[in-house]
């Protein structure tokens, strides 16, 4: 699975990702970048929360 813009801008809801993430089999890839806050712990959007967790 690859993304093609930036995760976190309103292109794509959280959950849709993980939904999309979790059907790929074991041996797939994923290929994303993301907002550099969502490593920041004040950030409480839902890709920051996803990666955090």
């Amino acid at each position: 699975m690859v993304t093609v813009a930036a995760l976190g801008f309103g292109d794509i809801p959280t959950n849709a990702f993980i939904e999309a993430f979790n059907i790929i089999s074991t041996e797939g890839w994923v290929a994303f970048n993301i907002k550099e806050t969502f490593f920041d712990k004040s950030d409480k959007t839902g890709f920051s929360s996803m990666i955090c967790e």
